[in-house]
């Protein structure tokens, strides 16, 4: 569909295959702890109702019901309410005989025996084991849906080192590239994302449920070195329908990309070849929290309209952030990603980025640190040069 322009540039051969490769050992390396092991860890998906120190009294108990049921109502605490679900927990502990109750005159049932020291069992709500254990103070996401407007949280979150992503960032790097010779540049990236409605819970932290978003950035890069002359930008708006349950995440829906080279860059370059890039994509989107802080995610678009580009893309990564709240104080984070596409023969780039990150009461996330940057290049203007990036970044995710 498109000429290469190799004979213009000192593009050198590109090969990021074995980077790739490196990529889908670390998933292979991590996948496998979802799927076996998870309900022997003693964890929660969620905040913590109860909290129990080892050796520590329980906060409020109940007796094991074993040989008879009750009513919710009479199990349940009374800060829960009688429609709350709850789990057994009697056979986690050894049997203990118990002197027998007097029938309880005008029901003709037998009433609670109190509860003796050895012999106790908790009620709790029923929740997933898996995830890290959430840091103890915060209070349960109720399980009750419903519909929001313009909920405040995102469900399926955006790839922390995904180059395309619409949010807002700034990089400043240096590096070997077939366009630029290792001049000192500046990408940003003016956009966000949000929701426009939700059906499901109201948690901002640990969102489940069907959501309908909208996104949109300008990314656009400068030259420092020659008059912060503006080299190109390219332009995404998106409209993604994401669910979310437990530890699984779903993402599909659509989106425009197109890329537009700068004006001073074109007067200044008189021969090159101004390329209307675009892409019209249809994608699908799975991510799954091995942990509460870890995801592993991957990701095809086809594009049903292309220019220059042809149909087909892939990306796959890792995140490692934190999840909840940290306070002024922070928390380290990771990532990977890999990007392949069609036009580049499924070769692409990869990126990784490492820093510190904080994380707000409605699950935003600001980082700070250093980005790494290998294959082609992350402006479609220039999609088969190849470039080098070594910088630092901010980025602020919605």
């Amino acid at each position: 569909m498109y000429a290469s322009r190799s004979t213009m540039s000192s593009k050198r051969p590109v090969d990021v295959g074995w980077l790739a490769w490196v990529g889908c050992v670390v998933v292979v390396l991590v996948f496998p702890l979802t799927l076996t092991g998870m309900d022997q860890i003693p964890i929660q998906w969620g905040r913590p109702v109860e909290t129990q120190l080892p050796g520590a009294p329980p906060p409020m108990a109940y007796p094991a019901v074993t040989s008879q049921r009750m009513a919710p109502s009479t199990l349940a605490p009374p800060n829960v309410g009688p429609t709350a679900d709850f789990v057994n927990l009697d056979r986690l502990l050894p049997a203990e005989p118990r002197p027998a109750a007097p029938p309880y005159a005008g029901l003709g049932a037998t009433p609670p025996v109190p509860p003796t020291a050895g012999s106790v069992a908790l009620a709790r709500r029923a929740e997933p084991a898996y995830g890290n254990p959430p840091a103890v103070g915060y209070e349960m996401a109720t399980p009750d849906w419903g519909f929001q407007f313009l909920p405040e949280s995102i469900l399926y979150k955006a790839y922390l080192a995904g180059m395309k992503e619409s949010r807002l960032a700034g990089h400043v790097f240096s590096g070997d590239s077939g366009v630029n010779g290792g001049d000192l540049l500046f990408e940003g990236t003016l956009g966000g994302r949000f929701g426009l409605f939700r059906i499901g819970n109201r948690d901002n932290l640990m969102p489940q449920g069907f959501q309908l978003d909208v996104e949109g950035s300008a990314q656009v890069r400068l030259n420092t070195s020659d008059d912060v002359d503006v080299q190109a930008t390219d332009y995404r708006i998106g409209l993604p329908l994401t669910f979310a349950n437990g530890p699984w995440q779903l993402k599909t829906g659509y989106y425009h990309l197109s890329s537009h080279a700068g004006d001073e860059f074109l007067l200044k370059r008189p021969g090159f070849p101004r390329l209307n890039y675009a892409r019209d994509v249809l994608l699908l989107g799975v991510g799954y929290q091995v942990t509460r802080d870890l995801r592993v995610y991957g990701e095809v678009g086809w594009a049903f309209y292309s220019d220059v580009a042809n149909e087909w893309e892939f990306q796959f990564g890792v995140d490692y952030a934190p999840a909840l709240p940290t306070g002024v104080r922070g928390a380290p984070f990771v990532a990977f990603n890999t990007h392949l596409r069609e036009e580049l023969n499924y070769g692409g780039n990869v990126a990784f980025q490492l820093g510190w990150a904080w994380r707000t009461d409605v699950g935003r996330l600001l980082r700070i640190g250093l980005h790494a940057y290998s294959g082609e290049s992350n402006q479609y203007s220039f999609f088969d040069y190849y470039e080098e990036q070594i910088g630092v970044a901010v980025w602020y995710d919605y």
